[in-house]
């Protein structure tokens, strides 16, 4: 089955070129050179080895002055260092886009606005999955109907609003749906602030709601990042949980083709999804530090080369805290 989806997937990517108007076939991938240091798990101890952590094929294709279209494929391993599998490919946008005045409006499969804007804004996806992301409270796609773009004249407040399954990039199971809302605001040349809030309307009093504000700055040495989000899960007959996750990054040049950075997070409270956290082990704690630092060099137009190591330490209020993480990696990362 899986053969015939990425033949049908190809046949696509081949074929749809040949019809559709201004079509662009684009990509990148990232993989690592890794060494497990240490971790919770004494088996996972001196593992090593060579991955690819995320493959993208993209395919744009316009249909008219105001329409265009996108359909991209990504790869991945399970990256859970235990599971011997073949990267599986998924569908990961398959929008239609309809475009004016700055203002676009998607129907289908498309980003969210839960990190996009912060995301864009660390510039080292490569490396490490923003705090959401990585600790899985929310997703990066999602199907249904999505709308971006500034508000007012003077181009500092911008919007991205939508509405949809609350599924991911998997097939809708329930009635509830997801309302997912990012605001902007640039206050000053380089320093923005966006707010962002979701609701997810689920059975049972499981509702699901998230909320995070984040202020970025830029300037040519140079970017700043703060963060900060509230993830709140209803649990039927007994009070919701929550889940607060702190945030802050520097990212500075070093040189004209080089640059530095540092990220530390810090969860406040026990992630449940701390096992299924994929290419970095994590222990379910009362509390987690996360940092990852390194050098992002400009190797050739479009490649580049990122030393970096991840590590994590944990801690709890009553026992024994588990063992901290320690991965130090060297990060490839190329794009067409």
């Amino acid at each position: 089955m899986k053969t015939k989806y990425v033949l049908f997937s190809l046949a696509l990517l081949i074929t749809l070129p040949a019809v559709a108007q201004n079509t662009k076939i684009s990509g990148y991938m990232f993989g690592d050179a890794y060494y497990v240091a240490a971790a919770p798990d004494e088996d996972l101890e001196g593992r090593s080895g060579f991955q690819f952590r995320r493959i993208y094929v993209t395919l744009d294709s316009g249909i008219s002055e105001n329409f265009d279209t996108r359909f991209r494929i990504e790869a991945a391993h399970p990256g859970d260092f235990t599971t011997k599998a073949k990267m599986t490919p998924i569908v990961k946008d398959a929008y239609l886009r309809w475009k004016k005045s700055g203002h676009s409006v998607y129907f289908g499969l498309s980003s969210t606005p839960t990190w996009s804007r912060l995301e864009s804004f660390w510039g080292f996806r490569s490396v490490e999955k923003t705090p959401l992301d990585l600790y899985k409270y929310g997703s990066s796609r999602d199907f249904g109907i999505a709308a971006k773009g500034p508000l007012g004249s003077s181009g500092r407040l911008s919007y991205h609003a939508m509405v949809a399954n609350g599924s991911g990039t998997s097939s809708e199971t329930n009635d509830g749906k997801k309302a997912l809302l990012s605001l902007a605001v640039e206050m000053v040349d380089g320093l923005t602030f966006e707010a962002y809030g979701d609701f997810e309307g689920l059975e049972g009093d499981t509702d699901r709601s998230t909320l995070q504000g984040a202020l970025m700055y830029g300037a040519d040495w140079g970017r700043v990042g703060l963060s900060f989000a509230r993830h709140s899960r209803g649990v039927a007959d007994a009070d919701a949980m929550t889940f607060d996750v702190a945030s802050a990054f520097i990212a500075a040049a070093v040189s004209d083709r080089s640059d530095a950075f540092v990220r530390v997070d810090h969860q406040f409270d026990p992630n449940p999804s701390a096992a299924g956290i994929s290419y970095v082990p994590f222990a379910t704690a009362d509390a987690t530090t996360f940092l990852v630092a390194g050098l992002s060099i400009k190797a050739a137009d479009n490649v580049f080369l990122q030393p970096n190591v991840e590590l994590v330490s944990y801690s709890m209020d009553t026992g024994d805290a588990p063992a901290a993480t320690v991965i130090p990696r060297i990060t490839v990362y190329f794009k067409h």
